[in-house]
C-alpha cells in the first residue's frame, strides 16, 4: 500500500496544493492515508482555500471530508501565553492541534463534527472527518447562540495558544511588499488592544464561526474547522456572525436577534467588529495581490 511517506516528495509547497493541477495527486494521497481497514473508492474535490478539500467514498459505504495541508514547524512548539496579548507558537493551519483539541469538546457536550483519523508525513498531514448530512435550513440565532455557549463553556486540560487570527491574518502580510504592511500591522495590533480592553469575558473560541463551517443537523449546529480555535475575548465568535449577517447562507437570523441572546456589550461588539474590518482587509488585499503576481488563488468545485 502506498504510505504517505511516498507521495511526500510529489507535493512540493502550498502554492503547488493550492493549485488546480493538484487535483490529479490527491486521490493518491486520500488512499495513502486512508484508516486502516479501510480502502477508498472514490474521490471528488470540494474546495480549495487554505486547505485542499475532498470527499471520499470507502468501501464499508461511508462518506468522508478529508483535508490536506502542510506543517510549519510551530504545528509542534508549545503555546507561548506570556504578555498581554499573548502570542502563538502553533500555525493556525496545525491540523494536529484540531484532532486533538475536537476530542475534549466533546467530552465537554459541545456539538461538533470530530476528526476520525490523523496522518502525517514529513510537512504533509491530512485530516479525515466524517462526512455529514445537514438540513437545508439555514441556522437560526438561537441555534448559534446554543453552539457557541456550549463551546466556550469547555476549559481545556491543555494550554491554548492566544487569539491565532493575528497569526493568521500577520502571516497574508509576511507575503507582501513591506510598505503595504507597517501600517496594517499597527491598525490589527491597535484594534485588538481595544478588543482586549473592551473584553468582559474570555474564553476558547471557535474563531472562525460563520455559517461555512456549521451544519444544521436534527435542529442543532454541529461545528467542524477547529484550526484557528484559541483562548481569546469570548465576543470574537459572535463578531463573525455579526459581520456575515444577511449575506450568503446566514439568513436564518437577523444581527439585531444575535446581539439580543449574547450578553456582550456595545463596545465589546464595536470593538470586535472593527478588528474583523481589517482583518478582512488584509484577506482582501492579499487575494489582490496574489492575482496581480499570478500566484493561484482559492479554487473550488463546479456545482
Amino acid at each position: 500500500m502506498t504510505t504517505l511517506h511516498a507521495v511526500r516528495p510529489a507535493v512540493r509547497s502550498w502554492s503547488h496544493l493550492r493549485s488546480p493541477g493538484f487535483n490529479d495527486l490527491a486521490p493518491e494521497v486520500v488512499a495513502a492515508s486512508v484508516p486502516d481497514g479501510l480502502s477508498v473508492e472514490s474521490v471528488a474535490h470540494l474546495r480549495t482555500a487554505h486547505y485542499a478539500v475532498y470527499k471520499a467514498f470507502t468501501d464499508d459505504g461511508s462518506y468522508w471530508v478529508v483535508r490536506i495541508g502542510l506543517v510549519s514547524e510551530e504545528d509542534d512548539a508549545p503555546a507561548d501565553n506570556t504578555g498581554f496579548q499573548g502570542t502563538s507558537m502553533f500555525s493556525p493551519s496545525g491540523q494536529r492541534r484540531e484532532f486533538d483539541i475536537a476530542r475534549g469538546y466533546a467530552a465537554a457536550g459541545a456539538g461538533i463534527s470530530i476528526p476520525s483519523h490523523y496522518d502525517r508525513a514529513e510537512r504533509l498531514d491530512v485530516l479525515w472527518v466524517p462526512f455529514l448530512t445537514g438540513d437545508a435550513r439555514p441556522l437560526t440565532a438561537a441555534q448559534w447562540h446554543q453552539a457557541l455557549t456550549e463551546l466556550q463553556a469547555y476549559r481545556p486540560a491543555e494550554e491554548m495558544p492566544v487569539f491565532t487570527n493575528r497569526t493568521k491574518s500577520f502571516a497574508r502580510l509576511d507575503e507582501l511588499p513591506d510598505q503595504l504592511t507597517v501600517a496594517l500591522r499597527n491598525r490589527y495590533d491597535t484594534a485588538m488592544e481595544a478588543l482586549f480592553e473592551a473584553a468582559t469575558s474570555w474564553s476558547v473560541v471557535h474563531g472562525d464561526a460563520h455559517a461555512g463551517n456549521a451544519v444544521n443537523v436534527g435542529g442543532r449546529a454541529v461545528l467542524f474547522d477547529f484550526d484557528t480555535a484559541c483562548w481569546a475575548p469570548s465576543v470574537w465568535d459572535l463578531t463573525h456572525l455579526l459581520n456575515r449577517a444577511g449575506v450568503g447562507p446566514n439568513t436564518g437570523y437577523a444581527a439585531a436577534e444575535l446581539a439580543a441572546l449574547f450578553s456582550f456589550t456595545a463596545a465589546e461588539v464595536a470593538a470586535a467588529l472593527e478588528l474583523r474590518k481589517i482583518a478582512a482587509g488584509i484577506a482582501r488585499i492579499h487575494r489582490e495581490h496574489a492575482a496581480q503576481a499570478g500566484a493561484p488563488g482559492p479554487v473550488r468545485a463546479a456545482a
